[in-house]
């Protein structure tokens, strides 16, 4: 079996907790997902989609609708899907430190969380509206209750959680119709969000951000929560069962996981396209696209995750993704990174280009962001032990000052 574990060293004495070893793996997958993440929010950040009802741009051609197409069917849903499956999994494995060291993990779990939240609040009020530290902050505190659960237990919440987006949807059916006459009442147009963010201040900017951050979150709370939370139960069910400690004797269950996936993601996926295109209301697909979304999202990110660990069994594919993990080392960091360069590039104290971009162009901007992401992270590392705000992370919550340097400089 490749070797999936990477030594960084003894544990300092000022230190309380950090990690002896590191599942490369994991860290592929962050760095994975980092780049989802930004496909889906270059969306989001140049205006082709909007807070504002009905905002998606009229002037995009036939290459910007494939470009679209392609990140519905790939990406969204898929990657903070994969985020959350490897929070729950880093909750566990944390879980098993503190149990180790008789540390009391549910004080330490929480201040982590309400630091995450911290974070989550300024990234949201400073840099993009669409943050979701904030849910996994108050999710996490949820997930505490979970902890001593048994496995069975586990997997049962993860299917309902899954349910409950199609069960609601059914019971309050379609959001009203929306005319040019009432869009207004909903909050400012599609019209003048542009304005705001291609020509205001940052202040103004701020403002707006401000009461689009909050209306982001209570529509993460009743929609995306229920997903967010069944990847975090099966990412503590995966610890659980240690899929990425010996992931040799796990082989068979990877590859299973692998072609259901598979299977049931291109057919979600498939149907959740055909139906938002039908759908007469941007963003409401109806119960069937919902539920094709609900199924197909998680299905193409287990698919993804089980195609990566795959890959990662062979020496070659280790040294393909290996830049990779120096991203996903870095997550944190990359994720409000990159919120901070695009909010430059498109809000008006910045170079305003807000809807002046198509998404075959966003989809360019992404790829050429992350490629300068990746030998930034790398450079990063040969010279520091964490990511700068993972560091201030760690610091927060241990309440001293963690060491920053490499192992082999701080000796």
């Amino acid at each position: 079996m490749a070797q999936q574990i990477s030594t960084t060293g003894s544990q300092p004495a000022a230190a309380i907790s950090p990690a002896r070893q590191r599942i490369t793996t994991l860290d592929v997958l962050r760095g994975f997902a980092i780049f989802g993440i930004l496909i889906v929010n270059m969306l989001w950040f140049s205006g082709v989609r909007s807070f504002a009802i009905n905002a998606e741009l009229q002037w995009i051609g036939f290459g910007d609708r494939v470009v679209l197409w392609f990140i519905q069917f790939f990406a969204e849903g898929k990657f903070f899907s994969m985020f959350s499956f490897l929070f729950g999994l880093g909750f566990a494995m944390q879980m098993q430190r503190a149990e180790t060291r008789g540390v009391r993990f549910a004080s330490f779990f929480s201040r982590r969380m309400l630091i995450l939240f911290l974070f989550g609040v300024a990234h949201a009020l400073l840099l993009s509206a669409g943050d979701i530290l904030i849910s996994y902050a108050l999710l996490g505190f949820v997930l505490l209750l979970f902890r001593k659960r048994s496995n069975k237990t586990l997997l049962i919440a993860a299917g309902i959680c899954l349910l409950l987006p199609v069960l609601s949807t059914m019971a309050s059916g379609p959001p009203p119709e929306i005319t040019p006459e009432t869009e207004s009442y909903y909050g400012p147009t599609a019209q003048e969000i542009a304005r705001i963010y291609s020509t205001g201040t940052f202040l103004e900017v701020a403002r707006h951000r401000a009461s689009e951050a909050i209306g982001y979150l209570f529509g993460v709370i009743f929609s995306l929560a229920y997903n967010i939370f069944a990847m975090f139960l099966l990412g503590l069910y995966a610890q659980r069962i240690g899929l990425f400690q010996n992931i040799s004797s796990h082989l068979p269950l990877v590859r299973k996981v692998l072609w259901w996936g598979l299977g049931l993601g291109v057919v979600g996926n498939l149907v959740h396209v055909i139906e938002t295109e039908r759908a007469v209301l941007a963003f409401w697909p109806g119960p069937l696209g919902i539920f094709a979304f609900t199924v197909g999202a998680p299905a193409l990110c287990l698919f993804y995750i089980a195609g990566i660990t795959l890959l990662l069994q062979k020496t070659e594919w280790q040294k393909r993704l290996a830049p990779l993990a120096s991203v996903g080392r870095m997550a944190l960091t990359n994720y409000v990174l990159q919120s901070l360069i695009c909010s430059l590039l498109f809000n008006g104290y910045g170079f305003g280009l807000y809807n002046r971009v198509s998404p075959l162009a966003g989809l360019g901007l992404t790829v050429l962001i992350f490629l300068l992401q990746i030998p930034l992270s790398v450079w990063w590392l040969r010279r520091f032990r964490f990511g700068p705000l993972e560091w201030v992370w760690r610091s927060l919550t241990y309440g001293q000052r963690q060491p920053l340097q490499p192992l082999s400089q701080s000796l």
